[in-house]
């Protein structure tokens, strides 16, 4: 099955608290003081370094009770809640990392719930607009099907969830156990890579 990207995906972040944490004075100053105290004991024949405090800038921006919200032709589709979001501004390096984890609702075009999910740690990757979900990873369907796993990604492009590791999906009639899995972002169609053990409902 083919997932069309969206033409048009917009993405806005809701806050309610908002803290910029700039050590660019604090740990790149010290730094650099320290860097020409060290440089001026050396032979002065040496090649001389220059370091510019844009260089030694560290700045983190953090973020409490988010939302990201993506539209796709002014209709929801996704909704990403965390209680706090930490933004890595680095310059190529643009990530957030929620430390204490997020629920993502997936809607279908009609604004009905088709899937929801959690976990207790992400990280969303700007460069690759994807969402790496990771420890006790849940994601259920609306038809009632539960996915466990230590690790999913969401990639936003494509609208779909995948994972490399251990799965397991528990349906009406069956337990199913593997590695390897994808699914359209809906949960309304998926394949686990490679099945393992019997199919059958846990006692």
């Amino acid at each position: 099955m083919q997932i069309q990207p969206l033409r048009e995906q917009y993405l806005l972040i809701y806050v309610s608290n908002y803290t910029m944490m700039n050590n660019r004075f604090s740990i790149g100053l010290m730094l650099f003081i320290s860097m020409i105290g060290f440089v001026s004991c050396i032979d002065q024949e040496t090649e001389s370094v220059n370091i510019s405090i844009e260089d030694l800038n560290i700045e983190v921006e953090t973020t409490t009770d988010v939302e990201l919200i993506y539209s796709d032709s002014a209709v929801v589709n996704v909704i990403v809640k965390a209680n706090t979001m930490l933004t890595n501004t680095k310059r190529g390096d643009k990530k957030q990392v929620f430390p204490d984890g997020v629920a993502v609702d997936f809607y279908s075009s009609s604004g009905r719930i088709q899937s929801q999910l959690t976990c207790k740690k992400a990280t969303r990757f700007e460069k690759d607009k994807s969402i790496l979900m990771q420890d006790s990873v849940v994601w259920r369907s609306g038809s009632g099907e539960i996915l466990d796993s230590e690790e999913l990604v969401w990639d936003e492009t494509e609208q779909k969830v995948y994972s490399k590791r251990l799965v397991k999906i528990t349906t009406a009639q069956d337990v199913i156990h593997g590695y390897g899995f994808e699914a359209d972002q809906g949960f309304t169609k998926w394949k686990i890579t490679r099945p393992q053990g019997e199919m059958g409902v846990e006692n």
